[in-house]
């Protein structure tokens, strides 16, 4: 029974970390990227 609820609080993490990855955020401009900054 304490599995279960583990697993539901791992997919639940899991769906709110994606919704909040894939939000649109008008503070950004163009694309995110890295390139060119590391060393």
């Amino acid at each position: 029974d304490n599995l279960h609820h583990i697993v539901e609080a791992v997919f639940k993490a899991f769906a709110r970390a994606l919704d909040e990855a894939t939000q649109f955020d008008s503070r950004v401009e163009g694309v995110l990227s890295s390139k060119g900054t590391l060393e």
